[in-house]
């Protein structure tokens, strides 16, 4: 972990580190990438060719990305300050939720770190992760999180309605999965499963077995099973189970 002096020239001997995505939910395949997070007391601007920077919203600053050469290989990581994860954690506040301001301004890097920091395992500083990793639990990040994706499917639902009722039914049709892409991650992240990719979704479903609907239902939607018998019937289908889900959700 040699290249982290980059970014802090007087790191602790053990920072503290944790690795998250597929390799540790047991998903990975032999293409996959192992994801390592380092979290550093204090981060400065680095300057190397291979370092990039990764876009923040609630917390200050840059987070950055790096290859890291270990004995197992080249590992994707990323690198964090600790106030910046700081940052993340109050903003899983409750008043946060009740305020109206539910981590609104959250990047999508952001979401997908705290997903991985709820799943993580510590390979370092153990103690550190732990102790963010129960906070969060303790937060009303499940709440936050579910209530960020319905906003986007609520936006992605309005769109759907306006692009129908122009007789636009492709971009309704696309607007539509959308929508549904959001309900079903805002179920997704009750459970504690945040991401901002589509990529494990079903794998997530499979791992939380939601009420609302199964692996079937959702793939249904997912591969437009129905959709070329009636298009617009579908539409209206999907938006209506859209507004189901939504309603089931109580934050």
């Amino acid at each position: 972990m040699q290249r982290l002096s980059l970014f802090n020239d007087h790191l602790p001997g053990d920072p503290t580190v944790f690795e998250g995505g597929s390799t540790v939910r047991g998903w990975a395949n032999k293409h996959s990438d192992r994801d390592w997070y380092a979290i550093l007391p204090t981060v400065h601007e680095p300057h190397a060719p291979d370092v990039r920077r990764v876009p923040c919203g609630e917390a200050p600053g840059w987070a950055y990305r790096l290859p890291v050469v270990t004995a197992d290989g080249v590992v994707d990581t990323q690198i964090w300050s600790a106030t910046q994860v700081e940052c993340l954690v109050a903003a899983m506040a409750l008043e946060r939720l009740h305020g109206g301001v539910a981590a609104g301004e959250l990047s999508n890097a952001e979401v997908d770190f705290l997903g991985r920091l709820w799943h993580g395992r510590a390979i370092s500083g153990e103690p550190e992760v732990a102790s963010w990793q129960r906070r969060l639990r303790e937060s009303a990040a499940r709440q936050i999180m579910a209530a960020r994706c319905l906003r986007l499917a609520d936006n992605a639902i309005d769109d759907a309605v306006g692009q129908w009722e122009a007789d636009d039914i492709r971009s309704a049709t696309l607007a539509a999965s959308r929508a549904y892409g959001f309900a079903v991650d805002a179920v997704l992240a009750t459970a504690g499963e945040f991401s901002f990719s589509s990529k494990w979704r079903v794998r997530r479903i499979e791992h939380v077995r939601p009420s609302q609907f199964t692996v079937d239902d959702y793939w249904a939607v997912e591969t437009m099973r129905d959709y070329h018998d009636d298009p617009q019937a579908w539409v209206e289908r999907v938006l209506i189970t859209c507004q189901t889900i939504a309603a089931s959700i109580e934050l």
